[in-house]
């Protein structure tokens, strides 16, 4: 490879098309193998493929559990001549949204706790003064 930018002669000409084809030759590798890791990942997948991209993710869920959420529109799905179809891109970002809600209700949660706790003491603390 050639860190140095060289002129051009007649001299150098075809040392510079020698380069020039290796250089597009290794662009051309790396588009290839980028096309061929495309090829493997499908624009939708079925129920069974819907289930197993999931506990690859590690979601463990039942083919049941999955037809009930999408009758519940839990999940994001397509349904075409009865068949139901999902795409790995709407499911990854169900899944974030589905991390973040969970953040947010322990969030939530851990709040309510905190209020009660505070509650709880103010209503013990109405208690002692109501008892002095």
């Amino acid at each position: 490879m050639k860190t140095e930018k060289e002129k051009t002669s007649y001299n150098t000409l075809p040392e510079q098309i020698d380069y020039l084809i290796q250089e597009i030759s290794e662009i051309k590798n790396i588009l290839n193998s980028c096309i061929e890791k495309k090829d493997n990942i499908p624009k939708y997948l079925n129920i069974e493929e819907t289930i197993e991209y999931l506990h690859g993710v590690g979601v463990s869920i039942s083919k049941s559990k999955l037809y009930k959420m999408t009758a519940e529109c839990k999940i994001p799905y397509h349904k075409l001549c009865n068949r139901l179809y999902f795409y790995p891109d709407e499911l990854q970002k169900w899944l974030e949204n589905q991390i973040e809600a969970r953040n947010d209700m322990n969030t939530l949660s851990i709040g309510r706790e905190f209020l009660k706790h505070i509650n709880c003491k103010n209503n013990n603390y109405d208690r002692n003064k109501k008892d002095i």
